[in-house]
């Protein structure tokens, strides 16, 4: 139906719901300096800025079309986003757009700048990577002789503000009154509802026939590795007659070292490889190592963390978390804590 055969009523109905056209977001512009049309629009906080090609001046039109696609295909990423299939963000990164999304800079910027001249502290750590050792490192780095409370506010609360920010999806937030970062562990019965999912028929047989998303739960649980150092144990490091895993990736200095597992944990890893990548895929496949990797078990791990009735919050790093509060309950020594803990 032509808008001429349309009534008054609908046509201002029509009218209505269209956008007007300098309100569009992916309205292009001409750059006079470049020669170029150019769009620029922001996305839940992220601002993009592209040149739309060889498209002349007098190609309006053409160049609409260019930067309304480009404008939906952004939005498509951020509405299929997945976490687990990408990197996790550096918290360098993480601290550039913490600031330039209002953050206060005040103490944040002299922590950037300790990372980037550490040298035992690769560039890109993660976010992700951020646990009690490397605040600890931080603090012993910057603060040696501070009082807990210049610690607190002046190392603990901006980087728990950069963390917020990244968590809370893209928005700069107040930190919260803490003395310490938020860790979540599990309570022994939530451990054994996980174990228990990860090796029910009715939640992994389908797409896990060998339980190797129990194995690398069972290892992260008894022994205290993080998801990245767990995909990159090799079968040449295993001592299962000493109970002993080596591992061998070097997060920081003191990541390095031995792994003690109890026997139930290598009862419940069952069958290992003897060559090559210890811990697969669900599908008996190696995992592609990547920088700051360990995002990858998340797809698999939400799944069974569902099916045992645990809140989002619980991720594989907590296993880690886990281990270490139950390792502290029952010798009560932090620097053996330490030394097994890396």
């Amino acid at each position: 139906m032509s808008e001429g055969l349309l009534s008054p009523k609908h046509r201002k109905h029509k009218r209505a719901t269209q956008m007007p056209e300098e309100k569009q977001p992916w309205n292009p512009i001409w750059d006079e300096k470049a020669q170029r049309w150019k769009v620029e629009f922001t996305i839940r906080g992220n601002r993009i800025r592209k040149r739309l090609g060889d498209v002349p001046v007098t190609a309006r039109p053409l160049a609409k079309r260019i930067a309304k696609k480009l404008y939906e295909e952004h939005w498509q990423d951020v509405l299929t986003y997945d976490p687990s299939h990408i990197e996790a963000e550096t918290f360098l990164v993480a601290v550039k757009r913490y600031l330039e999304g209002g953050g206060e800079r005040r103490f944040i910027e002299r922590i950037a700048r300790v990372i980037v001249a550490d040298r035992s502290m690769p560039d890109n750590i993660s976010v992700d990577d951020f646990d009690d050792s490397v605040m600890m490192h931080l603090r012993k780095t910057m603060y040696p002789d501070a009082a807990d409370a210049t610690v607190r506010r002046q190392l603990f609360t901006p980087v728990r503000s950069v963390i917020a920010f990244v968590s809370n999806g893209w928005q700069a937030s107040k930190p919260r009154g803490k003395d310490v970062i938020p860790t979540r562990w599990l309570t022994p019965e939530e451990a054994e509802k996980l174990l228990v999912a990860a090796d029910s028929e009715e939640v992994v047989g389908s797409w896990d026939p060998k339980r190797r998303t129990l194995q690398k739960i069972a290892f992260m649980l008894g022994g205290g590795a993080g998801p990245g150092e767990t995909i990159e144990v090799d079968a040449k490091n295993l001592r299962p007659q000493t109970g002993e895993v080596w591992i061998s990736k070097d997060k920081t200095e003191f990541r390095p070292r031995w792994v003690h597992l109890p026997p139930r944990a290598w009862c419940l890893m069952g069958d290992l490889p003897t060559d090559g990548p210890v811990f697969l895929t669900p599908q008996s496949k190696p995992y592609v190592v990547r920088k700051n990797g360990g995002g990858q078990l998340k797809g698999a791990f939400d799944t069974v963390r569902e099916a045992a009735g645990l809140g989002p919050e619980v991720m594989p790093y907590t296993l880690r978390h886990t281990w270490a509060t139950w390792f502290n309950c029952q010798i009560n020594n932090l620097d053996t804590l330490k030394k097994r803990g890396g």
